[in-house]
């Protein structure tokens, strides 16, 4: 028993990392299409998002301090929606279903969180 622990051990840590097991196994090709029209999805709304930090500092101070809170958590929710849709691509065929499940409900959270932004802004 001792030469095959000996032999596990002198394996290359990289082969063993959870990293490149993700980076070898490829995008299922059933998910191409979701993962591409999701992450075009995602470019929109972060364009959202700059035109409102623009907006918000075209805004009076008064104004400004309380749409900066509503700033933060879109930047929140947009990170939230990047990983989500990152970690996406990694997924196994048998679990893509719920993983693009919970990447549609981050990026319609986000997609709410600008219309509530921009709703704000306008008042």
């Amino acid at each position: 028993m001792k030469p095959v622990l000996i032999t596990l051990s002198l394996l290359p840590l990289a082969a063993c990392s959870p990293e490149s097991e993700a980076a070898e196994r490829p995008r299922t090709s059933s998910a191409e299409p979701y993962i591409a029209a999701a992450e075009q999805r995602l470019q929109e709304l972060e364009a959202d998002v700059a035109e409102i930090k623009q907006a918000v500092a075209d805004k009076a101070d008064d104004v400004s301090a309380d749409l900066e809170k509503v700033l933060a958590s879109l930047e929140q929710k947009r990170e939230a929606a990047a990983q989500r849709l990152a970690a996406l691509g990694d997924e196994t065929e048998a679990a893509w279903g719920s993983a693009g499940d919970r990447v549609e409900e981050v990026l319609d959270d986000l997609e709410e969180a600008v219309a509530d932004a921009w709703a704000r802004i306008d008042q």
